[in-house]
């Protein structure tokens, strides 16, 4: 049986096919998808179901709740959107790189950034997901810090720095959100270029 569910490697909103039994991790893929396409009411279980073929005992297989399906779905976000781009760049030695490798993967992909902006729509009414968001805001403005830390800033200016970084990526978010940016992604790839430009510290 094939499954049409939400993730790439790690590009979220990108429809790929996959083959075999569900598992946790697969709901969660499927209720993501979901909840781009309709926000959160869209994010049934029933719904979900059908859409993957499966009965509703496939989920209460894997989930208590939705509530808990929720939750999963988050951290899943969590970990294919945070998680494992801060892996991939950490592993740059020179830190002026991997500034640029951040900017690039935080501006990869339309669908990737409508993703974001509608989780964060759900966690204005889920407080599951809420928590989430708020843990992986936290956690992206620290990482963005410490790769300002390394290039020789001073705390407060890495805090500074950062927040610029962060808050124009917060804003492109939310103009995928409302559709503002279309389905051209070599723009995003010029804005990633042209912020690594401004923010990025000269030379000592």
């Amino acid at each position: 049986m094939v499954h049409t569910v939400a993730y790439g490697k790690r590009t979220l909103g990108k429809r790929v096919e996959i083959k075999g039994a569900l598992d946790r991790e697969r709901w969660a893929e499927a209720a993501l998808q979901a909840l781009i396409g309709g926000g959160l009411r869209a994010v049934s279980v029933e719904r979900i179901a059908e859409q993957l073929s499966v009965t509703k005992g496939s989920f209460y297989w894997h989930f208590a709740s939705r509530a808990e399906l929720l939750a999963a779905m988050a951290a899943r976000w969590e970990a294919v959107a945070t998680e494992a781009i801060i892996a991939e760049v950490e592993a740059i030695v020179d830190p002026r790189e991997r500034l640029r490798a951040l900017l690039r993967a935080s501006f990869d992909d339309v669908a990737n950034l409508r993703a974001e902006a509608a989780l964060a729509a759900a966690a204005q009414s889920d407080r599951a997901v809420a928590r989430v968001v708020l843990r992986v805001m936290k956690r992206r403005l620290a990482y963005t810090e410490s790769v300002y830390r390394a290039l020789g800033q001073t705390p407060a200016g890495s805090r500074r720095l950062a927040i610029a970084a962060y808050g124009a990526y917060l804003g492109t978010v939310q103009l995928a959100g409302v559709g503002l940016l279309g389905e051209e992604n070599r723009s995003l790839a010029d804005q990633a270029r042209l912020l690594g430009e401004l923010l990025m510290p000269a030379e000592r």
